[in-house]
């Protein structure tokens, strides 16, 4: 190491944890008689620090879509004694009495806590009688919080929010007999996209790493094709199940996401392909991998892109100027 890179050295990891830092020689390819060199594990850094990135933006692109969906689904589609925007208090819509005091009560609590410092919480606390509707709740919760939602709603809610958002979309819809298994593996998307976010909201490490929370099933079809390369359904721990897992999700997303989405992978390819130190088994990439992740393949249907640009404001204005509810 020459005095440049010495001084390069000493600089960055004045900036940078050296504990987070030292696993990077870790993760450096198993070569006989190769000696790597600082710049080698930069590397592998920065590679971590773009997948990260990235990640970080397309999990934050599917927490609005959940959470605006979300929203949509239950207050077009509720019908019992509470008003529309009060679905959420209903414990009829959840499948177990014990979680829906548990979510009830940290809802007061998540409410309680932003009365000084959400300004549409503090509107409703000073001039709606502390009466909060659920387009308001929601976009208070955390990613994590929404899910334990979704996650808790009886069968019927449940399948209505998965119909909407994932079997009205033609890749999903053509094939009938995936319906049940999209139902029962959207919630393991959905679990694993929120994993992702907050490994990626802490400056986690993904490179050469597994993972035990969130585990993602994967999509039958998608699965049939991984396995001629060798992938099996057990191995669903590393990033590119993850990755599979959030591309399910951003399917139901608009075209200018998939194109982003496609050019981060298309980055990705061109990383491998002009490095000599990143390695794609370290992420559990199989041959297939581009083919499998690569959405502008995939047969789309013409999505309504002005129920994802408008957001939930124009979908809740439809709601109220149908069943007059005030707020």
């Amino acid at each position: 190491m020459n005095e440049s890179d010495e001084a390069f050295a000493k600089q960055f990891l004045f900036q940078t944890n050296y504990y987070d830092f030292s696993i990077y020689r870790k993760c450096l390819p198993k070569r006989e008689d190769t000696t790597f060199s600082f710049q080698d594990c930069i590397e592998l850094y920065e590679f971590n620090s773009f997948l990260r990135e990235n990640l970080m933006k397309f999990t934050g692109k599917i927490e609005l879509l959940i959470k605006s969906s979300i929203i949509h689904t239950l207050c077009s589609n509720y019908e019992g004694n509470l008003q529309k925007g009060e679905c959420y208090l209903d414990k009829s819509i959840y499948k177990n009495e014990n979680d829906y005091q548990e979510f009830i009560e940290r809802i007061g609590m998540r409410l309680f806590e932003l009365k000084a410092k959400s300004l549409p919480i503090s509107h409703h606390v000073s001039n709606k009688d502390c009466k909060f509707p659920f387009w308001v709740v929601v976009p208070e919760l955390t990613f994590g919080e929404t899910t334990k939602i979704i996650e808790q709603l009886n069968d019927k809610f449940y399948s209505l929010w998965v119909e909407e958002l994932f079997l009205s979309n033609d890749y999903y819809k053509n094939d009938a007999n995936m319906q049940d298994h999209i139902i029962s593996a959207s919630k393991s998307w959905i679990s694993a996209t929120w994993f992702i976010r907050n490994v990626c909201a802490h400056y986690g490490r993904l490179y050469a790493r597994n993972f035990n929370v969130g585990v993602p099933r994967f999509y039958t079809p998608v699965l049939r094709k991984m396995k001629m390369y060798g992938k099996k359904q057990g191995d669903n721990k590393d990033l590119f199940a993850y990755m599979l897992a959030i591309k399910q999700i951003l399917i139901c997303h608009n075209s200018s996401i998939h194109d982003e989405w496609d050019t981060f992978i298309n980055e990705i390819e061109r990383k491998f392909m002009t490095s000599s130190i990143i390695e794609k088994t370290k992420i559990g990439f199989p041959e297939c991998w581009k083919d499998c992740l690569i959405i502008k393949n995939v047969n789309l249907s013409q999505i309504d892109e002005s129920k994802i640009h408008n957001g939930v404001f124009n979908k809740l204005l439809l709601v109220l100027k149908k069943f007059y509810i005030k707020f």
